[in-house]
């Protein structure tokens, strides 16, 4: 194969550029997974716990909340601990210690 017949040189530059393609795809897979973590969190305060939370559109590290106009306390704690729980189960918090 004419191509292993190549200078050293050309063989440590594909190298280099095969590691550079890899740190720039790392770090574009760690900025898509920032822009969207809130949406993550979002999601599964919807599905597991049935909390309505809105991303803002101009912002999409903003999660509003979007409580009834008539709330009670035992629903504020539902949903801190629900929070809680989520940020425990994505990691963000290392134990779940609301009371």
């Amino acid at each position: 194969m004419p191509w292993l017949n190549l200078p050293s040189w050309f063989h440590r530059g594909l190298i280099d550029k095969f590691n550079d393609f890899i740190e720039e795809s790392r770090i574009e897979i760690e900025k898509n997974l920032e822009d969207n973590f809130t949406s993550q969190i979002s999601t599964k305060l919807l599905n597991e716990y049935g909390i309505l939370t809105i991303v803002t559109l101009n912002n999409p590290n903003v999660m509003r909340i979007q409580p009834p106009l008539i709330i009670k306390k035992e629903d504020v704690d539902y949903f801190v601990k629900s929070l809680d729980s989520v940020c425990c189960s994505m990691k963000i918090l290392d134990k779940g210690d609301i009371d």
